[in-house]
């Protein structure tokens, strides 16, 4: 595994990828887009789908999406979605642990906003101020909703956690709360970063025991930064999932494909049993999403959901992933103002 220097590492807060099997389009995505600013006075919702009212839009060059309520009106504020390296705003609405984050927020009323970083991992210095602009943009041409006075939260993954702090201390986007998933937001090793200079909304951090990019002592430095400040915190552990769990994922392949799978990873030799139950060894989670893609007969039959799968077994591998774990508990937690439920 090529690792990044540290300097370069903190200073962007970039974590490390975590899809890795991209389609070619969206690798070309950030090409296509046009640099003109969309300055509408207002922004017109889509058509009603499964996600309620969807629209999009292009601000200063960066893609927009978003969706809400059936009836805007009705709405109870915005959520930031800032997505992890190696995603796209499109993913909110494909990959199954954003999906599932995203629809538990759209659930309880919330209009989604989802920006799209301009290359594979935010640089909150560049890209900071048009995220802001973009946030804003959409809260004013929303104005008829009241969505420009109503509360507005933040969700970032891994480096889009990084963001979300930036946007908070430096931007001065004031936000009514944070979750940080897999990501320890604007700390690093022992330095708590900007959760020691300025006062935060309360926040979630949902972690990894394994995590190298978000290690746990990170994330008690962060938490005891923000405590001191007085600042509501939450920190919960995102475990390691058992391969049997393989079996419910919901990505479109049939259940008798997916127990295939499950039975190939330990052919492969690539479980272990701890606490009288099977899982993934650590760390081995491209690895067997490489050898899956390259599979005779199970490749073809993952192909088309090659980047679901690859999410999912990060997520069974519990070391770095996107994950939806806790996210009823941790919106809970943000939207009764930091108090556990």
């Amino acid at each position: 595994m090529r690792l990044i220097p540290r300097r370069i590492f903190f200073s962007l807060f970039v974590f490390w990828p975590l899809s890795v099997v991209r389609p070619a389009s969206i690798l070309r995505g950030a090409t296509r887009l046009k640099r003109n600013a969309t300055e509408n006075a207002t922004l017109p919702l889509g058509p009603v789908g499964p996600f309620g009212q969807v629209g999009s839009a292009v601000i200063d060059g960066m893609q927009l999406r978003w969706s809400g309520p059936d009836d805007p009106y009705s709405a109870k504020g915005t959520f930031l979605m800032l997505h992890a390296c190696g995603n796209t705003c499109e993913d909110w609405y494909q990959l199954p642990e954003e999906v599932a984050i995203m629809k538990a927020v759209r659930q309880r009323g919330f209009f989604v906003v989802a920006p799209q970083a301009f290359t594979n991992c935010w640089t909150p210095q560049n890209e900071g101020p048009i995220v802001q602009k973009a946030l804003q943009h959409f809260r004013v041409g929303h104005t008829i909703y009241g969505l420009d006075k109503k509360p507005l939260f933040g969700i970032g993954i891994s480096n889009g956690g990084g963001m979300l702090s930036y946007l908070e201390a430096i931007q001065g986007v004031h936000f009514d709360g944070h979750n940080y998933i897999v990501s320890a937001g604007a700390a690093h090793d022992n330095n708590p970063g900007f959760f020691a200079t300025t006062k935060f909304p309360p926040s979630v951090f949902v972690h990894m025991v394994a995590d190298p990019y978000a290690p746990v002592p990170t994330i008690q430095v962060a938490s005891n930064s923000l405590k001191a400040q007085h600042t509501p915190v939450l920190a919960l552990v995102a475990p390691p999932r058992p391969l049997v769990t393989f079996l419910d994922i919901e990505i479109g392949i049939d259940r008798a494909v997916l127990a295939d799978v499950v039975q190939q990873i330990a052919s492969w030799g690539f479980d272990e049993t701890r606490k009288g139950q099977t899982f993934m060894k650590f760390g081995h989670a491209k690895l067997i999403s490489d050898h899956l893609m390259m599979h005779p007969r199970l490749g073809p039959l993952l192909l088309a959901k090659s980047r679901a799968v690859n999410e999912e077994l990060h997520v069974l591998d519990g070391v770095h992933a996107p994950t939806a774990t806790h996210i009823d508990t941790s919106l809970n937690f943000l939207l009764h103002g930091g108090t556990p439920q």
